[in-house]
């Protein structure tokens, strides 16, 4: 029987919050994290999506800071074998009064999720409800 094959698809915004409110942040070694979620299976890939935090014009330096974190994570998951990363730019959102504000912290979307190819089935681990 062939190996199956299993890809990875993880929420950055989702498992940041979580990782943040529920653990206090703690260091992730992803490559075995991912080795753990293929469980045995062949990995075909990860997919890792999220948001660079908001900038303003001109940064504040807190901005930057935060900004400056998230690149160096970011180039760190992009060195890591079979991962893919769909980093998109958070944009503010506007008041009644059309001002941009940046936008509310929160959970965008489900958990991260291991698929596989022989079942057709999502299986999604979540941490909380």
């Amino acid at each position: 029987m062939p190996a199956r094959q299993t890809a990875v698809f993880i929420d950055g915004g989702y498992w940041s919050v979580v990782l943040r409110e529920e653990f206090r942040l703690p260091r992730i070694d992803f490559a075995k994290l991912i080795e753990f979620m293929a469980a045995g299976n062949d990995l075909l890939r990860t997919y890792y999506y999220n948001c660079m935090p908001y900038q303003s014009n001109p940064p504040t330096q807190e901005e930057s800071e935060r900004y400056g974190r998230a690149r160096r994570f970011i180039d760190a998951l992009s060195r890591l074998p079979r991962f893919e990363i769909d980093v998109q730019r958070e944009r503010p959102t506007h008041d009644s009064d059309g001002v941009p504000r940046r936008p509310e912290p929160g959970i965008t979307a489900a958990a991260p999720a291991v698929a596989s190819s022989e079942s057709g089935t999502t299986v999604t681990r979540r941490s909380r409800e």
